[in-house]
């Protein structure tokens, strides 16, 4: 995908915890994450720069129209988008109460067929540090799939059932969404020093996810992110 013109401030849109805050711009890309804290320095800083710097996308790979609102009175933010050949639904929030930063985003198939793109691109220090990415599977069992991505103090944690595969120092993933379906992403975060957080149970789909190949629609997709320091 090509990289996209700079978002205006004023499209961001902005989820937090209370310990910290995410921008995320119409396209469904996170741009700006400090992690687990506001004084942290950003994991992802394109809001400042460019992909390259750093940034967490899962959003419609063609061309869409996005309508957003909060729910409620609450800071879960809802996007949906409409291509040509479908709609889908996508929304994110930071829970609180957890003891660590967590990004969790859902994305829901509302109508036809939507093909989305999930990339991940780490930064830290600011967009300036590339760090050490290796896969291993975590104290949740031979499920429990991840990514982490390490440099000096700060660690993220990348896991789900469907992990995006490396290219070109980015991991990109391209899955279809259908109506009814669901796909669902959690990122979370506590301090380097601490052991790999065991999944959360709240990011697991509500239903067992069927089988299905790159070119067929994904029932369910499961990602958690955890950033340590």
């Amino acid at each position: 995908m090509a990289d996209l013109p700079h978002t205006a401030i004023e499209d961001y849109a902005v989820i937090g915890d209370m310990e910290t805050c995410a921008l995320v711009n119409r396209d469904g890309s996170v741009d700006w994450l400090c992690l687990p804290r506001f004084d942290s320095p950003s994991s992802f800083t394109a809001v400042l720069g460019s992909p390259d710097n750093g940034r967490w996308l899962i959003g419609p790979q063609d061309v869409a129209r996005a309508s957003r609102r909060y729910v409620g009175s609450s800071f879960v933010l809802e996007t949906t988008h409409e291509t040509d050949s479908g709609v889908v639904r996508v929304t994110d929030a930071m829970p609180t109460g957890d003891g660590r930063a967590d990004i969790v985003r859902v994305v829901e198939g509302v109508s036809g067929t939507v093909r989305m793109e999930h990339e991940w691109v780490v930064r830290f220090g600011y967009g300036k540090v590339t760090p050490w990415v290796s896969r291993d599977v975590g104290p949740g069992g031979p499920d429990d799939r991840l990514i982490t991505a390490v440099a000096g103090p700060d660690m993220l944690v990348l896991r789900g059932d469907r992990l995006p595969k490396a290219a070109d120092g980015r991991h990109c993933d391209v899955f279809d969404v259908s109506g009814g379906r669901l796909s669902r992403s959690r990122r979370h975060g506590s301090p380097r020093t601490c052991p790999c957080p065991r999944p959360p149970t709240s990011h697991r789909p509500s239903r067992p996810p069927r089988s299905s190949g790159r070119s067929g629609p994904t029932a369910a997709h499961t990602t958690a992110l955890t950033a340590t320091r």
